[in-house]
């Protein structure tokens, strides 16, 4: 114990000084993730009647149950995204 009090008694002014840093390094920016939007009445309107178009031009037969899905998951797309009919449970 008094090699260990004594030692701490003879330190230098520099060896009983302690620094701390922090180093603020920001973020990126993180690239702009497109996500779903919300499916209004309007947006529906717009993407049943874009389906109807489609449906028409390529001879596809859809029922209100599929044509209502569609239209909603369409609406839900980014803006600019093209019409796209999914294969899952309830389109198949």
């Amino acid at each position: 114990m008094q090699n260990y009090a004594s030692a701490k008694l003879n330190k230098t002014a520099i060896e009983g000084t302690i620094f701390e840093f922090f180093v603020y390094v920001p973020r990126r920016q993180a690239a702009q993730v497109q996500r779903l939007r919300r499916a209004t009445t309007p947006a529906i309107q717009r993407e049943r009647e874009r389906l109807r178009q489609h449906a028409a031009a390529n001879n596809l037969q859809i029922g209100p149950i599929a044509e209502q899905h569609l239209a909603t998951f369409n609406a839900r797309a980014p803006k600019g995204t093209e019409l796209a009919i999914p294969t899952d449970a309830t389109t198949c």
